[in-house]
């Protein structure tokens, strides 16, 4: 009679006790508060230029050429991550980075006036380009800089929420720092972020974690779509997740383009300093959506769900409000809603990805970063052509109906159980 053990679980390695987790934190945060910095300052930089009454179209042009790159090149980028050390690719895409940050910091040094908006798109575009495979790799790399792979679903959680504590430092401070430094020295500290960030990136360490035989030094490109787009859209749960992720991005992230002519324009008629209050208090409301998921990390669908109807509701309430004080607590319902949307579907991709599609997780990531971009390339091209011809109001009161219809529709959608 033959004897069978139940095998021992390893004791498990609690997420901040991962040796690599915190310089990755800490560098990640740095480098993503000097973008989201350089974002507001760019939207609040074309208002001084050309006015509120065209800003909200160049606005939505400036920001869809940032992402029109992504849309193209993330898959490809997602095949050749899968085959490299993502690590060093961060470190290059954060040299290119400091270098459009400073370029912008030289540009800025004389009269803004002299900045031609064809220099913001071409820069727009540039960096874009690095964001393309940055983005990847930014998702990808974390299987490999974690010890103990039970470590993913929080330590996705924990990676996607930096972009919310980077929301209320950069944000905030961006109308703080152009009256108190000028547009120039903003952007250069954008710049030195990215620096931070590469000394950091220099102390962690990368584990390649492999399927089965080799990889292959160069992949073959077709079959390497073939499996990732297998992957990424026969998986339910991912599948659910990419279509509420792009879905969110053109109607629920659409406002964010906005922002600086909604603070500034007839909706408010308040300053740069109104304009970073607002995100700011978004960004409070961001937070709050980080901790309620890390702690109900187990109910993403509730989550999910709930995270749309809050961000829906209070899209129409601010189209219908003048009251700048009431604005500011439906600005923080608004960055609750859309960051529970958000980090709840990022989380349940990452962490199917790690668990069914080990070996091309990049490649998932890529096709994932594909939808986000193309998502907010159509939300913001949108959003300030149609601000522009009929106003904010209006559509942030029909973003505001068919995100609440899209929360409504998300409990019976094929594949929904798989968000868990």
């Amino acid at each position: 009679m033959q004897s069978t053990q139940t095998p021992i679980e390893e004791p498990r390695l609690p997420l901040f006790k991962e040796p690599n987790i915190l310089g990755y934190l800490g560098g990640q945060l740095i480098s993503l508060s000097g973008s989201t910095l350089q974002i507001s300052v760019i939207s609040l930089m074309i208002v001084a230029i050309v006015g509120k009454e065209l800003a909200p179209a160049i606005i939505g042009d400036v920001i869809a050429a940032g992402y029109l790159p992504g849309v193209f090149l993330a898959i490809f980028a997602g095949i050749w991550l899968d085959t490299v050390n993502m690590l060093k690719v961060l470190k290059a895409t954060s040299v290119l980075g400091a270098i459009q940050g400073f370029t912008l910091a030289y540009l800025a040094m004389g009269d803004v006036h002299s900045i031609s908006i064809l220099q913001l798109k071409g820069l727009s575009i540039f960096l874009g380009f690095v964001n393309a495979i940055d983005a990847v790799a930014r998702n990808g790399v974390q299987s490999h800089i974690l010890v103990d792979r039970r470590n993913t679903q929080k330590a996705a959680t924990l990676f996607t929420s930096l972009y919310i504590f980077a929301q209320v430092i950069g944000g905030g401070m961006a109308a703080f720092l152009i009256s108190h430094i000028g547009y120039a020295s903003t952007y250069a500290i954008n710049g030195i972020s990215y620096l931070v960030l590469i000394l950091t990136l220099g102390r962690i360490k990368y584990i390649r974690r492999k399927a089965s035989g080799p990889w292959p030094k160069t992949p073959n490109w077709k079959e390497s779509i073939r499996e990732g787009a297998k992957h990424t859209f026969c998986e339910p749960g991912i599948r659910i997740c990419i279509i509420l992720t792009a879905l969110l991005c053109i109607f629920g992230f659409s406002y964010n383009a906005l922002l600086p002519i909604i603070a500034k324009g007839p909706m408010f008629n308040g300053g740069n300093e109104l304009y970073s209050q607002f995100a700011a208090w978004a960004g409070i409301g961001s937070l709050l959506a980080c901790g309620i998921t890390l702690i109900f990390g187990k109910k993403l669908r509730m989550l999910v769900v709930s995270g749309n109807l809050i961000l829906g509701t209070n899209l129409v309430l601010l189209a219908k409000t003048s009251d700048a004080h009431a604005a500011k607590i439906i600005m923080f319902f608004i960055g609750l809603g859309c960051m529970l949307s958000l980090i709840t579907t990022r989380t349940a991709i990452t962490h199917i990805a790690a668990e069914t599609a080990k070996h091309c997780a990049a490649r998932v990531q890529g096709f994932t970063i594909t939808i986000f971009f193309g998502g907010m390339m159509i939300g913001s091209y949108a959003a300030g052509h149609i601000a522009k011809a009929y106003g904010c109001p209006v559509v942030l009161m029909f973003c505001g109906i068919a995100v609440i219809a899209i929360a409504l529709v998300t409990p019976i959608m094929p594949g929904a159980d798989e968000i868990k």
